[in-house]
């Protein structure tokens, strides 16, 4: 009994081992098998334009080169992939390595795909060796194509720019996730291939004009919520060598076209402008030739070439108008500057629009001009203290008579900081935005030295010297008989030399714009200066009124010709 039931044992161990003896040989055959077609795995799937059940798809291996080479077709093996059981057909053209071991195409399906979770397998199809299931993953597909949530792109801004610059895209039906969002840039008018394809491939059929001009992609950063049904979406313009080249090849621009896919549902084409590195300093050349093009037929219509002089110079007092100045300046640089902006987009953008001239800019303007107009008025009233034969120099801005006044040099200083500033940002900043704004504090700083100054020439001196008559004489004269006309003169006026031993002597008044008197002679040659010394007030000096020189003096250095005075006996001298 006890050596049958051994036997009975050891055949009843020999049919359980001849039964799991082939099972694990098989079992490792199969997974020898599953580490070969393991090979190559699904990276991801996306749909990339469900109107033509076009879809996009990365696989990952070890060897990224021979992927490339099997997926462009020029290898014996194939890669096959199926979607939810439909066949598809890869686009050779659109083959890429975007990282290490992971290389993506775009692929159509021959038939609609439903939406809904939807299994993706790949195989591998090589000569003389049955087909292999290398690895398969569930795609989640979105609805299909919907006329009414098509994504609607209404404008860009702007609508161009370097590389890497951000652009903020306009439109509808753009979704809640940024990262369902794709754009895509094309070259419309490039119909090269530079692509390497098999020789005997069917272009038109196998791969559409449309992959073969996509240059770059980019996925937006930022997207609005939907406000009074329009959204916006924030990307830059990707740095891609193509574009690049693209772009530094171009002296002006170059006009490409975008499309936005939303989950899978593109957007009409959208034209958007790449330029080069250096396009603002191409376009601030030209505007500044547009602008002294403009000066020069000016100086043409008034047959002088430095006309400027003449649009600075204030004729009564003969010295230059710090209002004049300011309005001259701000009309030069605002002008100067909406060329630039037109021919940025008039060259560049090609969109048919006039440029906005900024309000503020406006404002700039109206304050330039008020206090150009309000100085011109005050002139009459007021007019400045100034020798009019007198040469006009740039200190006749901040200076009057030789003395710094300090509301013209703050204003002087702060037009000048300000047309600084404006020049600085307007060359930063991305003309194809608009003109740069002036900040509103900087509005409040112009407003308040336009202010001082205003007010300084109403509740200034109101004693203003514009004529002496002589203003050179011979020290072989006994006296002087000197006459003055300006404005603001009183009775009781007295005047004399700076540094005379003489007493003042009181003036002869004929009226608020001529006096004259008769000064002794001083003993000394050189430049003298004038003292005025009111009867109420401060004392007013004329730097440098007078030249006593040695030798005769001529007529009319002596008294011009033009001058007319009244002398205290009623009678005209001439």
């Amino acid at each position: 009994m006890g050596t049958k039931g051994f036997k009975l044992k050891k055949y009843f161990f020999l049919v359980i081992m001849s039964f799991f003896i082939p099972s694990i040989i098989f079992a490792q055959a199969k997974n020898k098998e599953e580490a070969v077609t393991r090979d190559y795995s699904i990276e991801y799937v996306d749909s990339l334009d469900l109107s033509k059940s076009d879809y996009r798809m990365a696989i990952r291996g070890d060897n990224p080169d021979e992927m490339i080479e099997i997926l462009k077709g020029k290898s014996e093996k194939l890669f096959r992939v199926e979607i939810a059981g439909t066949k598809t057909q890869i686009y050779p053209g659109s083959v890429s390595q975007e990282r290490k071991n992971l290389v993506e195409f775009y692929l159509n399906a021959y038939n609609k795909i439903p939406s809904g979770k939807v299994k993706v397998v790949l195989f591998l199809d090589e000569p003389d060796k049955p087909n292999r299931r290398l690895d398969e993953t569930v795609f989640l597909m979105p609805e299909n194509y919907e006329e009414d949530k098509q994504p609607l792109v209404t404008g860009l801004s702007p609508m161009g720019g370097v590389i890497g610059d951000t652009i903020t895209m306009s439109g509808k039906n753009f979704g809640a996730d940024v990262d369902k969002i794709d754009i895509y840039f094309y070259d419309l008018d490039d119909n090269t291939i530079d692509m390497e394809l098999p020789t005997d491939l069917d272009i038109s059929e196998y791969q559409p004009i449309e992959y073969m001009q996509m240059r770059a992609k980019t996925s937006p950063f930022y997207i609005s919520t939907t406000l009074d049904g329009v959204q916006h979406v924030n990307f830059t313009i990707p740095t891609t060598p193509y574009l690049k080249e693209l772009a530094d090849k171009a002296f002006f621009r170059k006009s490409i076209k975008l499309k936005v896919f939303v989950d899978g549902r593109p957007s009409s084409f959208m034209k958007v402008t790449v330029l080069p590195k250096n396009w603002n300093k191409k376009v601030i050349a030209l505007a500044i030739i547009v602008t002294v093009f403009g000066l020069a037929f000016i100086s043409l219509l008034i047959g002088k070439w430095n006309f400027i002089p003449y649009v600075l110079l204030d004729k009564n007092t003969n010295t230059y108008s710090l209002s004049r100045f300011q309005a001259f300046t701000w009309t030069v640089v605002l002008t100067g500057s909406y060329f630039y902006i037109a021919i940025a987009f008039g060259i560049l953008l090609q969109n048919g629009k006039i440029p906005d001239f900024n309000p503020s800019l406006v404002g700039l303007m109206s304050i330039s001009y008020t206090g150009f107009i309000a100085s011109h008025f005050l002139n009459k009233k007021n007019p400045k203290n100034a020798i009019s034969d007198t040469p006009p120099a740039l200190s006749d801005l901040f200076m009057e008579n030789g003395v710094i006044d300090i509301t013209r040099l703050q204003l002087l200083l702060f037009t000048i900081v300000a047309v600084i500033v404006y020049l600085y940002n307007l060359y930063l900043n991305n003309t194809l935005n608009g003109l740069p704004d002036i900040p509103a504090t900087l509005h409040g700083l112009l407003v308040s030295s336009q202010t001082g100054y205003i007010a300084g020439k109403a509740f200034g001196d109101k004693i203003a010297v514009n004529r002496i008559l002589p203003r050179k004489v011979s020290i072989s004269e006994k006296e002087i008989d000197m006459h003055l006309i300006g404005a603001g003169f009183v009775e009781g006026m007295k005047v004399m030399l700076e540094g005379s031993h003489s007493d003042p002597v009181l003036i002869s008044y004929s009226s608020p714009s001529t006096i004259s008197c008769i000064l002794p002679m001083e003993k000394e040659i050189g430049h003298r200066n004038l003292v005025i010394i009111p009867p109420a007030g401060s004392t007013m000096v004329i730097p440098n009124a007078i030249e006593i020189v040695e030798g005769a003096v001529a007529a009319t250095e002596e008294l011009p010709i033009e001058a007319v005075a009244t002398e205290s006996n009623g009678k005209k001298r001439k």
